[in-house]
């Protein structure tokens, strides 16, 4: 021992040392917790580590890009693996993905909804998958396949239709009671279960889940196991896929800031009976 300390090599192998543990300590304090506030031009923004997408109002930070969304002009929507914010004023989309980590071309229009290459898109007052009239005008909408689509209709946000883009069929799906409004949807293909987020304005604005599982007879007709989960925290203003590090995937939900919410946002982890709180402060939608 008395050697090597004498050794002319040992400040290198003390340098080494100190050079993986600092590594090691850097590594592993970037992928800890979801970030810090940090001040910017004396407002207080959220920071977070560069391997997640957040979104704190009226902030949705992209890895290492920040971007404004300010919510009530603009539109967030999630189809994983794409994050699309939808500026309505300038009339186009920009288009994050989160797998690839990179934002991909925007689109010249008002999306509701893309994946895989297809567009569902808002013009003139029609909504259009792939180009094709749907002769209809979504409020929300989903692209479940190539030839069909999820959607609430403007002025009847509390039903939900399947629309076939091939045959131009209209299939109701889900009816929500008089006065109970459908706040966002999902479809998880991996389970086939479709998520409904719903607000019941004749109850105090109270929120609720509802997960279908759907079934359709040979003549067309569409039936539906049906599990809800109450009590809700806050309103679902936006459903999402959240994978994590070991790429298991979640079902999550985020709520934006507003009245309704209490002016909090946050996310929430979506059990079989239950959510859990994640966080009330921000949103996250991907760590990497």
């Amino acid at each position: 021992m008395k050697g090597l300390i004498q050794s002319r090599y040992f400040p290198y192998l003390v340098f080494g040392i100190f050079a993986i543990i600092l590594f090691i300590w850097f590594f592993n304090s970037d992928l800890s917790s979801p970030g810090q506030d940090i001040t910017n031009n004396g407002s207080d923004i959220y920071s977070p580590k560069k391997r997640e997408v957040q979104y704190r109002e009226p902030t949705l930070i992209f890895f290492n890009q920040t971007v404004e969304a300010r919510l009530d002009q603009d539109r967030l929507n999630f189809h994983y693996p794409y994050i699309q914010l939808v500026k309505t004023a300038e009339e186009k989309t920009r288009l994050f993905n989160v797998e690839t980590a990179t934002e991909e071309d925007a689109f010249p229009g008002i999306l509701l909804d893309y994946y895989d290459t297809h567009t569902l898109e808002d013009q003139s007052g029609t909504t259009l998958l792939d180009g094709k009239e749907l002769q209809c005008r979504c409020f929300y909408g989903f692209i479940k396949n190539e030839n069909e689509i999820l959607c609430t209709l403007y002025g009847d946000e509390g039903t939900l239709w399947l629309i076939n883009n091939k045959e131009i069929t209209k299939t109701k799906i889900a009816n929500a009671p008089e006065g109970v409004l459908i706040t966002d949807f999902y479809y998880d293909q991996n389970k086939d279960d479709i998520y409904l987020g719903l607000m019941d304005t004749n109850n105090q604005n109270t929120s609720s889940i509802q997960v279908l599982k759907t079934s359709q007879s040979d003549s067309g007709e569409v039936s539906a196991e049906t599990r809800v989960i109450q009590n809700l925290p806050n309103q679902v203003d936006i459903f999402y896929v959240f994978s994590d590090r070991n790429e298991r995937s979640y079902m999550y939900y985020g709520a934006f800031n507003s009245k309704l919410n209490n002016n909090t946002e946050g996310y929430y982890q979506i059990h079989n009976d239950n959510v859990e709180i994640k966080s009330e402060e921000y949103i996250i939608f991907y760590v990497k």
